[in-house]
């Protein structure tokens, strides 16, 4: 890192610079990415610290490593939701990224609606400070939905 700049600034502006080998490059808040090309890493680290969900049934038998996924499929009316609410309050994460891939459009409204109102157990804040919400309902074409899904494995 060769530059930071302080004070106000957008996500597309550049907030710094980095020097490689062709010279600086600067650096902004956000990236391009194809979303189906895994972002490069000099070295992946194998999960072995469990996330704690609060959630008993979940801990015991579908446990989840800390930096992992989970998904939760199941019909409509079955406690998705619910239990996604859950997962966000509960687990002891730092971000809450939710992928609504699929979903009806009146259930990611409600989604939209109940999350700010939610408070987070660990600062007593709305959970929204600390979650990323990625939507495609279900009258979106597969191509997007599937875009939804990698878009928020990447963005863990």
């Amino acid at each position: 890192v060769t530059a930071l700049k302080s004070g106000s600034y957008t996500i597309r502006d550049p907030i710094g610079s980095i020097q490689t080998a062709a010279g600086p490059r600067p650096v902004g808040l956000t990236q391009k990415w194809v979303v189906r090309i895994p972002r490069p890493v000099t070295q992946k680290l194998a999960p072995t610290i469990p996330l704690i969900t609060g959630q008993r049934v979940i801990d015991t038998f579908f446990p989840i490593a800390k930096g992992g996924t989970a998904a939760i499929p199941g019909p409509f009316g079955s406690g998705k939701t619910v239990t996604q609410q859950q997962l966000a309050k509960w687990a002891d994460s730092d971000v809450v990224v939710y992928v609504g891939c699929g979903e009806r459009g009146n259930e990611m409204t409600e989604v939209l609606a109940t999350f700010p109102n939610l408070l987070d157990p660990k600062s007593g804040r709305p959970l929204m400070e600390r979650t990323i919400l990625i939507a495609n309902t279900s009258n979106m074409p597969v191509a997007a939905r599937e875009a939804s899904v990698y878009t928020g494995h990447h963005d863990r």
